[in-house]
C-alpha cells in the first residue's frame, strides 16, 4: 500500500511538473505573439505561430482537468512534446524575425 502511495504521489509531482512547464511555454508564446515586432512578420508564419498557441491552450486545459481528476496518464499525454512544439514554433519566428528582405527597397527622392 505504502508502494502504492508513492507512486501515486510521484506520478502526481511528475505530471504536475510537465504541465506547469507547458503552461509556462505557452505563455511565453503569447507574450512573443503580443511583441510589436509580430505585426512586421509574414502573416502566413503568425497564423501558424497562433494556431499552434491555440492548440497547446486546449492541451494544457485538456491536461490540467485530468490532473485535477488524478487520471495522470492522459495528462502526461496531453502536454507531451508541447514544449518542444512551442520552442519550434518561437525559433521559427525568431529566424524569419532577423531574415533580410530579398532586396532592398527602393527610395524614390
Amino acid at each position: 500500500a505504502k508502494a502504492a502511495a508513492e507512486g501515486q504521489v510521484r506520478a502526481h509531482t511528475e505530471t504536475a511538473a510537465a504541465v506547469a512547464a507547458a503552461r509556462t511555454a505557452v505563455q511565453t508564446l503569447a507574450r512573443r505573439l503580443e511583441l510589436p515586432d509580430a505585426a512586421k512578420l509574414p502573416k502566413r508564419e503568425v497564423d501558424a505561430a497562433r494556431a499552434t498557441l491555440k492548440t497547446a491552450e486546449a492541451d494544457v486545459q485538456k491536461a490540467g482537468a485530468a490532473a485535477s481528476a488524478a487520471d495522470y496518464a492522459v495528462a502526461r499525454k496531453a502536454v507531451e512534446g508541447l514544449s518542444a512544439r512551442i520552442a519550434a514554433q518561437i525559433a521559427a519566428l525568431d529566424a524569419v524575425a532577423v531574415k533580410k528582405p530579398a532586396r532592398p527597397t527602393r527610395r524614390t527622392p
